[in-house]
């Protein structure tokens, strides 16, 4: 299971693919830290937001997105998750993003430790490509990731 998190701004509708892993009230906080722009011109441009978590099974992946594999720091590193965003957002913003979603206040030290594995773009359920915001590569094990995640 992942969540299906939709968020509307003005015209734009963005969908984003995250893990059973992160609450949905974790999500709708974190949405909120999403920039847009450069490193040097960058903006909370998402201030206004209807944001919406559904829990799904199966998805289709839109066109040509990007995405990251994180993993809890603190579990094997085969407890990895894919995460599914528009081409709109640079990876390292969505990362930033995804640290916000780890935030946990019941855990001990409120945190988990969240890191990144790789990066890139997904298109028919083939991952390729690198981010060049995270200095990250794909790797030969996201398809079947990908496609054990969300059936592609």
């Amino acid at each position: 299971m992942f969540n299906l998190v939709t968020v509307v701004h003005e015209d734009n509708t963005l969908n984003f693919l995250f893990p059973s892993l992160f609450s949905n009230k974790a999500i709708v906080d974190a949405v909120k830290y999403l920039r847009s722009g450069d490193g040097r011109n960058w903006k909370r441009e998402f201030l206004n937001l209807d944001i919406s978590v559904a829990e799904v099974s199966t998805r289709d992946i839109p066109d040509e997105c990007k995405y990251i594999v994180v993993y809890d720091k603190d579990q094997p590193l085969d407890s990895k998750y894919m995460i599914i965003f528009p081409k709109v957002i640079n990876h390292d913003y969505m990362f930033e993003m995804v640290q916000h979603a780890a935030y946990d206040s019941d855990l001990p030290n409120k945190q988990m430790p969240i890191s990144i594995f790789s990066a890139g773009f997904v298109l028919n359920g083939n991952c390729y490509g690198r981010s060049e915001t995270l200095s990250m590569q794909s790797h030969k094990d996201d398809n079947e990731l990908c496609r054990k995640t969300f059936g592609q």
